[in-house]
């Protein structure tokens, strides 16, 4: 590998700096701290929500011991039900695609074997439908024989999640062949 080629974490801090800098400067943007809403929703305010911003910081170069990164998965594991679960704002309903995204956005943070998230793996893993993937229940164009499917973004968000853990290890009800 050419030396040119490598770039190390502090080199893409700093290649990047003024696009971290602009991705700093939106922090209240969406009302609240953390690019959440003043009510903590973390999935509102694309492409600078909570979940949004913190993939685009690790791709950035930021680690897991950086405090931008504490804080941002600190306040997503706000939204962690008992059940495993995320609820991404006060009200309404708890979709698998939020939980699903909060689970990988965690994962990416350097969270997936983290002990909170253990529940939230076997959730998945026992809510997963008998084509194989993964749908979220909101159908904001009605509903067709096509909504009795799996969906392609859920389905692809929480199979890039399990790459970050040893499905063997993770309890659940049914194993998919």
């Amino acid at each position: 590998m050419s030396l040119r080629l490598y770039t190390t974490e502090m080199n893409l801090k700093e290649k990047y700096k003024k696009d971290i800098a602009i991705i700093m400067s939106k922090r209240h943007s969406n009302g609240g701290d953390l690019w959440a809403t003043k009510e903590k929703n973390i999935g509102k305010g694309s492409p600078f929500s909570t979940k949004e911003v913190a993939l685009m910081l690790v791709e950035l170069g930021f680690k897991k011991n950086d405090l931008i990164i504490k804080d941002i998965a600190n306040l997503i594991f706000e939204h962690l039900q008992s059940d495993g679960r995320f609820r991404i704002w006060d009200t309404g309903a708890i979709y698998p695609c939020h939980t699903i995204g909060c689970l990988r956005v965690l994962c990416y943070l350097g969270y997936s074997k983290d002990k909170r998230l253990t529940k939230t793996f076997e959730h998945l893993l026992n809510t997963q439908q008998e084509d194989g993937g993964w749908v979220c229940n909101k159908f904001s164009f009605g509903r067709g024989p096509e909504t009795k499917h799996s969906n392609p973004g859920p389905t692809l968000e929480a199979l890039d999640a399990f790459r970050f853990v040893d499905t063997a290890t993770i309890n659940h009800k049914r194993i998919k062949q």
